[in-house]
Order: C-alpha cells, then structure tokens, then sequence
C-alpha cells in the first residue's frame, strides 16, 4: 500500500539526512585537522518499479559519502622546518611502524605533513605515523629501484651527531707585481780577461764599458747559449752568437756589441766590468740551466773562462738548498691558505711566487706548513710555472700542468689522516678572474677553499625536491634523504584511515612513486602545512538543510501515521 511506502519512504529519508548530519560534524570537528580532505554527502534515489502506469510505489532515498581527497588546501607557512605540505598532487608516503617488514607494519598515504622527530630521531606525524624516504647516498644518489615501498626507509636524523668535509679544491684571487725585479741571479759565466790567454784587444777599454775590437777569433765563429725548461710545456730556446771583425746587426766584433746580442734574448741578460781588463759576465734564468756549445771552431774556448757545456741554474724546486720550500730562497710573494684534512682539522697550505728572468713567467711552489706533517720533502707538494699573456691575463695553456692538476697530499702516518687531493685553481684561461700580472702591487685579493671543519648539527631543510637535507655548525650541508610522492589514478577513491591517512582500493587504483615535480605529482611545501579543506560557513548551511531536510522526512511519518490512524478507524 502506498501509505506504508510513504513512511518507508520518510524512514530512509531520516537515515540518508542522518548519515549526512554524520558528514558535516566530522567536517566541522576537523576544521583545524592539518591535511583534512572534507567529506561531502551524496544522495541518490531508491526507485520501486511500479505495478501498473496507474499506481506509483515509492522508493526514498539513500546517501553516500564522497571524500575529496584530491582538493588542494591552502598552505600556511610554519616555523618548523619540518612541516611539510604537498603543492600540487599526491601523498607523503607514512608506515605505522618505525622499521616496517615485508611482513608487518602497514604502508599508508598522507597529506597530513606536520612532522616532528621523536626520541630515536624518527620524523612522525600527529597521527604517530613515521615518515618514509629513499635513503640518499655519498654521492647523492638514490635507489635506481624506486617503484617498490621496500626501497624506503624511516626518515632518522638521530645519527647526525657532527660532520667534517676535507679541502679538494684551493682557488686564488692574486696580482703579482709585472715589474717585480728578478731577486735571485741565475747561472752565470765570465768571459776572460780581455788581454789574457786567446783574446787581445785593440785598443784600451778605459771608457768602462767594453769598448775595442776583440782579437784572437776567426770570423764566422760562433756559440749557442740554450735556455729554459723542458717542460711540460717546454720552454726551451737556444740563440746563436757569431763573431765578426766587421761587426752587423747580428753579429758582434766587441765585448759591448756581444752584451747587446745577449740582453734582446730572453731569461738572459749580461754586463761588462773592468776597463782595460774589461770582463763580460752573461746570467741566465735561475730556474733554468744554461747550455753553452759551441758551433764551428774553438769560439768558446777562445773565449769563455769555464769549460762549454751546462751551467747549473741556481733556483731549483727538488732541490732543499735551492727551494722556497725549505726557506732557503725568500719567494717574491707568498701567501698562506687554510684548508682542512679528512678529520676536520685546519692546515696551512702555502703557496710560494718567484719571478723569473723569461717574460710573464713565474716560479711556483705549493707546500705545506709545517712540512713535517707530510712524507713529502720540504713539504713541497707541486712545483712549475705559471705564465701570463702580454695584457696581464693568465695563460694557463703555457703553465705547467703539475700546478694545474690534482696534487696529492701525502700525509705522515702519524697524523692518520685519510689520502686527499686538492686542485689548485688559478682562473680561466685569457681571464684575471684569478692570477694576474699587472704592473701593481703583489697583493691576495682573495682565495675560496672547500671543505670544513667538524661542526655538530644545526638543523633539517627540506627542499621543493624533496630532498631532506642536514646542515652542521660548520656551514656543511649534507643530502641524506629524498621524500617520494605517491600518485593515484583516482585520489578521491582512497580508503580513508585513522590519523587522516589512506590506503588504496581498486577504486583508486595502484600507487606510483615519484620524485617530486616529477610525472604530474607536486613539489615539496617545506616549512608549510596544508589547512583543511572544510568551509565552516558552508558546513553551517548545509547543516541547516540536513536538519530541514530531517524534519521533512519526520512528518512524511507522522502524516502517514495519521492516514493508517483514519484507515484503522473505519472499521470500527
């Protein structure tokens, strides 16, 4: 009978309104629950299929929830940095265990971002759910496996007590001075005594500077003087010297035309002392040896005091008597650096400067201080020379590789340190973004050096990338963990569980984790939590429509029963 069905009707009626009452009080009691997706009642008819075109049977209604979970909350910025809030879509992936196995503690999906470290370290939620990530190596790489939940692991700052970095790479800002003179004097020779065996003269040198007409050679006779380095890269140059009565413009007759030839040679240079025992004294480059050969006939035999062949340079780095290294020399310009071994402690890496006589040339040395904290001699861990172009710029193609490439520091045993490398830099090639030589004074403009001493934790960061990142009293900063986002095909079909965290169904489909911004899921919020989606003022109005919509079905009954009241009636 359609009385009966209308009370019926009015009876699902009250249940649908009820269930939809249920819905707008968890909304409204979590209106301050961080990451609350509010739940919105959806209501559908009952139909009874009618017996006739004549009669109808009424059904009612009935509601369902409809969670929406894929609604974005507004982000609201927090002093903790490790709140976090997803900006975009997808989950923070949670367990309710702290070491979850294959076998127990169950994996969950949040967007309820407001984590705090508990007394292992652990990051949890307020819910107590533990916080899950791909453990980020040495080399800040993560799983290449990255699909599988047993690639995560709980995210633990509890073992970051302190850190220490060494130094791999020293760069310098430094001028040193273009007309800084040439402190140390090279190898020399000396010719003989003008009047003495092989060489006469024609006429009285009393002007001082080794005027007449030098005797005792045959014309075209001639020498070699080789200068420079064999390199890398090599710098080697050998200049011919001929004698001629008749004297050109390359060739000479007297001692003051021979100084002339020698001082346009570069790294060479040459005076002449004495006035009728005139004497020339010819001086190379203190880094570098001077050959003397001879070239047709006995010229330097005639000539030259000492016996042909190589004069040993006076400047030589593997040398302790002819190093700065070892103090012996006193460098041009030197300056000190801190860099810092395996352990964190702070070192003195010295870099030491010596003009030479070749053009845009210098020699340099680097050593540690005291050299007793290395097995290396004098300390001196590399040595060469660094050149420079006409205009003051650099010129790393012609500095000596064994400045430019890793140096090795090869610590004593007894410091037990671990082996380190550091790599000088010195500017880019044609640029005085670093060394430079101009005509001002040798001066450190400034140095850069990686690395750091021992420094306890500080505090967490948190990226936009997910990277949860360590950083020490020391200025270190080290990458430790990398937060995946979860992904659905279908969010709002998620199963919903205590502590405002989901699992999946068949309705939302499988999960997928994703680096953040990655794949269409959000980026990390750090230092943020997502409010909950729930309109207090719309909750209030659909309140109000529940209640009258209660009270509706309440006199669907009611009327109903007065209608069977009426029936009942007649038959008495």
């Amino acid at each position: 009978m359609s009385v009966f069905g209308a009370m019926f009707s009015g009876v699902s009626g009250l249940a649908a309104q009820s269930q939809a009452m249920a819905m707008i009080a968890d909304n409204i009691t979590n209106v301050n629950t961080v990451g609350y997706k509010e739940t919105t009642a959806r209501f559908s008819t009952l139909v009874t299929s009618a017996a006739s075109a004549t009669s109808y049977a009424p059904g009612g209604v009935q509601s369902s929830p409809l969670a929406l979970i894929d609604r974005q909350g507004l982000l609201q910025a927090s002093a903790s940095p490790t709140d976090l809030a997803i900006s975009g879509d997808g989950f923070f992936v949670v367990n309710e265990l702290a070491n979850p196995t294959s076998t127990q503690g169950t994996y969950m999906f949040t967007r309820a971002g407001a984590f705090t470290a508990d007394q292992n370290g652990d990051l949890r939620n307020a819910a107590g759910h533990y916080l899950q990530g791909w453990v980020v190596d040495s080399s800040g790489n993560i799983p290449s496996n990255r699909s599988a939940l047993t690639s995560l692991a709980p995210v633990n700052i509890l073992g970051l007590s302190g850190t220490a970095t060494a130094s791999t790479s020293v760069a310098m800002q430094a001028n040193l001075q273009a007309s800084q003179t040439v402190s140390v004097t090279g190898p020399q020779n000396v010719t003989n005594q003008l009047g003495g065996s092989g060489i006469t003269s024609t006429a009285a040198l009393s002007d001082g500077v080794g005027g007449g007409t030098i005797t005792g050679l045959l014309d075209d006779e001639s020498f070699t003087i080789t200068t420079g380095s064999a390199g890398p890269p090599s710098t080697l140059s050998t200049t011919t010297f001929t004698y001629n009565a008749t004297a050109t413009a390359t060739k000479f007759s007297n001692l003051s035309e021979l100084s002339a030839l020698i001082n346009k040679v570069d790294g060479l240079t040459s005076s002449i002392a004495g006035s009728s025992d005139a004497r020339l004294t010819i001086t190379g480059d203190p880094g570098s040896d001077m050959v003397m050969a001879e070239v047709g006939g006995t010229p330097i035999a005639d000539l030259f005091a000492t016996a042909p062949g190589t004069i040993a340079k006076t400047y030589d780095a593997a040398t302790s008597t002819k190093n700065m290294a070892s103090n012996t020399l006193t460098p041009d310009f030197e300056r000190s650096v801190q860099i810092f071994d395996s352990k964190g402690g702070a070192r003195q890496l010295t870099m030491g400067f010596m003009k030479q006589a070749f053009s845009n040339k210098w020699h340099v040395e680097a050593y540690i201080e005291p050299a007793g904290d290395t097995t290396a001699t004098d300390g001196l861990l590399a040595s060469g020379t660094i050149s420079f172009n006409t205009d003051g710029t650099v010129d790393l193609v012609n500095t000596s590789t064994a400045l430019t490439a890793a140096i090795s520091i090869p610590w004593a045993a007894t410091q037990g340190l671990a082996a380190q490398t550091v790599t000088l830099n010195f500017g880019t090639q044609n640029k005085a973004d670093g060394l430079s030589q101009f005509d001002g004074p040798s001066q450190l403009k400034g140095s850069s050096v990686d690395g750091a001493l021992f420094g306890e934790l500080s505090t967490i960061q948190v990226d936009t990338l997910g990277f949860v990142t360590a950083l020490f009293e020391n200025g270190v900063t080290q990458k430790i963990y990398k937060l995946p986002i979860a992904m659905f095909k279908n969010p709002n079909g998620l199963s919903a569980k205590t502590g405002n965290a989901y699992i999946s169904t068949d309705a939302s489909g499988s999960f997928n984790l994703q680096e953040a911004g990655v794949g269409g899921s959000g980026q990390v919020a750090p230092s943020t939590l997502e409010a909950s989606t729930v309109d207090i003022a719309k909750e209030f109005t659909n309140m109000i429509l529940a209640q009258r919509a209660f009270s509706a079905s309440s006199r669907i009954i009611t009327t109903a029963d007065d209608m069977l009241d009426e029936l009942i009636r007649l038959k008495r």
